[in-house]
């Protein structure tokens, strides 16, 4: 049994979001899970109007989020004042957090707002981790490994799905918290405050990484098992 390694209580905020169109700072929607300790204590969704409300007929298709669906809702500021609690001395996981980290960046510039201080983790270079077998690493082909049944693009069911994700790929490892399980794989998590952030590692370093550490494996068993015999049988002759 792996032990837990953090006793105070765990926060993690679990969230997903939706763009209009290319513009980094045209997010339209936005769908967040809370949970202390893996039991989800608040939800939240909100559609959001961006500065650009540019038809993307491509994203579009894919979250049937419409140009006029956004014209009286509230713009990324406002909806900040009610969010900004989630994203304060948490730990942040999303699906893509690189990505989905860069347009909340990029919006939170438009409107002038200062980064709060999160640490980050992502559910895709955690699957790239525990599952390198795997060919595809979407959410819908992880809820298909882990029965979670939701419905795909819309920004709240796809927190809740990356979530349950979350919790049974550290639940299935044997730890308690998300920490524990970064701490064992000596990943550390991505950073962001004030005039500073750093990325976690990607999902290709993982894999590299990975094949580094087989790497070593196979030297170090060479080293060991095959050439103390070579040089055993040099001696000889």
């Amino acid at each position: 049994q792996k032990r837990r390694l953090e006793f105070m209580a765990e926060r993690l905020v679990v969230f997903d979001i939706e763009m209009l169109n290319n513009d980094p700072g045209s997010i339209c929607s936005i769908g967040i899970v809370e949970m202390i300790d893996f039991k989800i204590v608040s939800t939240y969704y909100s559609l959001i109007k961006p500065k650009c409300l540019k038809h993307d007929s491509i994203r579009y298709s894919i979250h049937h989020i419409k140009v006029e669906d956004l014209i009286y809702e509230r713009s990324f500021d406002q909806v900040w004042k009610e969010i900004k609690y989630y994203f304060e001395d948490s730990i942040v996981v999303s699906h893509d957090i690189s990505v989905d980290m860069t347009h909340i960046r990029a919006t939170m510039i438009q409107y002038g707002l200062t980064y709060p201080y999160v640490k980050m983790s992502c559910t895709n270079v955690l699957a790239h981790l525990l599952h390198p077998e795997l060919q595809k690493y979407n959410l819908v082909e992880l809820t298909k490994i882990y029965d979670f049944k939701h419905k795909a693009h819309h920004a709240l069911e796809d927190a809740k799905a990356c979530a349950y994700i979350l919790k049974c790929m550290v639940k299935n490892e044997g730890f308690d918290d998300l920490t524990s399980l970064h701490m064992h794989y000596h990943i550390a998590f991505g950073e962001m405050k004030h005039n500073y952030y750093r990325n976690i590692i990607s999902p290709e370093t993982i894999v590299h990484l990975k094949n580094y550490q087989k790497l070593r494996l196979m030297i170090y068993i060479i080293k060991l098992y095959v050439l103390p015999e070579s040089f055993q049988y040099q001696k000889k002759y």
